[in-house]
């Protein structure tokens, strides 16, 4: 089953470059972190800090299945809030320089 993908960045439809396999990117992602022993579920955080589950920002719906693996392995520092470029433009939040994009399915 084919699957869509959303950007979440700053890239427009015309700019965005042609996107590698989400699924492939998160495995290689997934095995690498095993290789090194800091696989995401091997808890090395404090549990008494709470959730860092991957969130919209806007919606504050958590994102589900290989969209909050991705995102949480993803996550620059620790805010779990993700938002698409449109959704802070509209807000007139600001975009951190330097920032990047990443892919989600849909």
């Amino acid at each position: 089953m084919p699957h869509s993908r959303i950007c979440i960045g700053m890239r427009t439809e015309r700019e965005a470059k042609p996107h590698k396999d989400v699924r492939q990117d998160l495995a290689n992602t997934l095995i690498t972190h095993i290789e090194n022993g800091t696989a995401p579920w091997q808890m090395p955080w404090d549990p008494a800090l709470g959730d860092d589950t991957p969130i919209n920002a806007v919606t504050g719906k958590a994102y589900r299945g290989i969209n909050q693996l991705w995102l949480g392995l993803n996550q620059p520092d620790s805010d779990p809030r993700w938002c698409t470029f449109n959704q802070a433009r509209e807000r007139k939040w600001q975009i951190r320089k330097g920032s990047h994009g990443t892919s989600v399915e849909k």
